[in-house]
């Protein structure tokens, strides 16, 4: 679904003002909130409590509490690499492959 919205000066800030069948149709009233993600130019409007939400929030949770656990398992990685003399793999090296 595709709609045209248009940015719009609201107090002293912008927002931009759905359709209301828009926002019929995604069950959105007034007073929700929403995790707004970027990528590029793109924008993504989540709403709060969402699983996505939810994920995040443990991510944080346990990369806080395991964060040295973490450092370790990237320096063993990485040193491990470098004894096979392997390039280090980014996230996106390899995914096709497997």
């Amino acid at each position: 679904m595709v709609e045209t919205v248009i940015v719009e000066r609201i107090g002293g800030g912008l927002g931009v003002v759905f359709p209301n069948g828009f926002l019929e149709r995604m069950q959105i009233a007034e007073g929700d909130t929403f995790v707004v993600s970027t990528e590029e130019r793109s924008l993504r409007l989540t709403p709060s409590g969402s699983a996505f939400e939810r994920a995040m929030e443990a991510y944080r949770h346990g990369a806080d509490k395991y964060r040295n656990a973490l450092r370790e398992l990237t320096q063993s990685e990485a040193a491990d690499r470098s004894r096979l003399d392997l390039p280090l793999r980014s996230d996106d090296d390899g995914a096709a492959d497997e």
